[in-house]
């Protein structure tokens, strides 16, 4: 426990590390009580220490596909158990009985993880991988028949300073399973985009998912029927038009027709660009001045850019104050993200200030209306968002 302990501060306390941690010492005590180690108790119980000590982490991906993966292997293998299937617990004589509980058992997991946390890799990376079940038939033998085995032989040796040739085969088994994982990762369809998900689609999921597992499926479907009511048409979360940085040096223009995301410059930012496109369903990424060419949204001058889609509420983007001068009233909301503050009563300006209080922001077409959505309003007033600053 001890040197688990020391792991996890080495590791930085992530937070799948921390249930980890929390559960092998909780699974430890169990075993020394003569107690079934494999419990959901000891879900709930890392579960409520984590919240103690790190209530933010709840609304995270570490949090909820790390104990959405947990919570549905020990369920999958509870029911096996009881329904009395040992063959996956004691296959017999000879190696190949044993070897075929391994592939079986290791298809299993990775099929009923990789649905647990489904839903929670919709919603956070809006996207799905296909072939994880190939990778890791192929990755999990690599790690613990080559590289996991050379790195405690390493660990052995090194009181001796022999510890060389493990290590350099401990690498390149490394190097192959990197290899492996970006070969499947460039197959075809080895991933598929989704735009983002509204947050109640993935909580009528779990309720529905829990309810069943408590025998209360009818009270289940009920939930998800009002659940898919409130979420009136679709379950998609709406689509931005322009999206703009805190500091201004990068806007982004959607045209979900072209599945295009036109930005103001490509050079910089690139991180943020593609935590940009990747919500809007890995949208092509272009230069906006590009995009001018090819499409009828965007025009573009010396002075700065007019954003039109049909009836919808024109944006204009301010590089100088001749666009202010030219554009208000037309443009029912004005960017400034560069200049300073300048009154134009019939728009609504949006200043460098006003960015830089935002921590970014999003506009949205709202039954004709231009809606404002910011990224601190979103964060919200809690204490671990305190002077958190987010780009």
């Amino acid at each position: 426990m001890l040197g688990t302990a020391i792991y996890v501060l080495l590791a930085g306390a992530p937070v799948p590390t921390i249930r980890a941690f929390i559960m092998v010492s909780l699974g430890i005590g169990a075993i020394w009580l003569d107690r079934d180690p494999f419990s959901l108790r000891l879900v709930g119980v890392a579960a409520i220490l984590l919240i103690l000590f790190r209530p933010e982490a709840v609304t995270g991906p570490s949090f909820q596909m790390s104990f959405a993966a947990v919570t549905a292997l020990i369920v999958t293998y509870q029911f096996f158990k009881a329904k009395g299937w040992v063959w996956l617990q004691n296959p017999g004589q000879g190696a190949m009985p044993k070897l075929a509980r391994f592939v079986l058992g290791l298809c299993i997991t990775t099929i009923v993880a990789s649905l647990a946390t489904a839903p929670f890799a919709i919603y956070h990376f809006q996207q799905v991988a296909t072939f994880g079940l190939v990778g890791n038939l192929i990755g999990v033998p690599l790690a613990s028949l080559w590289i996991i085995p050379t790195g405690m032989v390493s660990l052995l040796l090194m009181p001796m300073g022999l510890e060389h040739w493990p290590l350099l085969a401990m690498g390149y088994g490394i190097d192959l399973l990197l290899q492996v994982s970006a070969d499947i990762a460039a197959m075809p369809y080895a991933s598929l985009a989704t735009l983002a998900v509204k947050p109640a689609v993935v909580g009528a999921v779990v309720l529905l998912t829990l309810l069943a597992l408590a025998r209360m499926l009818p009270v289940g479907l009920l939930c998800l029927a009002l659940a898919g009511i409130t979420l009136t048409v679709t379950p998609w979360q709406p689509v931005p038009r322009l999206l703009a940085s805190e500091d201004g040096d990068l806007i982004g223009i959607t045209d979900m027709a072209q599945h295009g995301l036109y930005l103001s410059q490509t050079r910089r930012n690139s991180f943020m660009a593609g935590q940009w496109g990747q919500h809007l369903a890995d949208a092509e990424i272009t230069d906006w001045n590009t995009a001018e060419q090819t499409s009828d949204l965007i025009r573009c001058d010396g002075d700065g850019c007019i954003v039109r889609e049909g009836n919808e509420p024109v944006i204009g983007i301010a590089r100088t104050h001749g666009l202010i001068f030219e554009d208000c009233g037309m443009a029912a909301v004005i960017l400034l993200p560069h200049t300073g503050s300048h009154r134009c009563k019939a728009s609504q300006m949006i200043t460098r200030n006003d960015l830089r209080g935002s921590q970014g922001l999003a506009l949205y077409d709202k039954d004709g209306t231009l809606v404002v959505r910011t990224v601190r309003d979103l964060i919200g007033n809690r204490p671990w968002a305190s002077g958190q600053q987010t780009r």
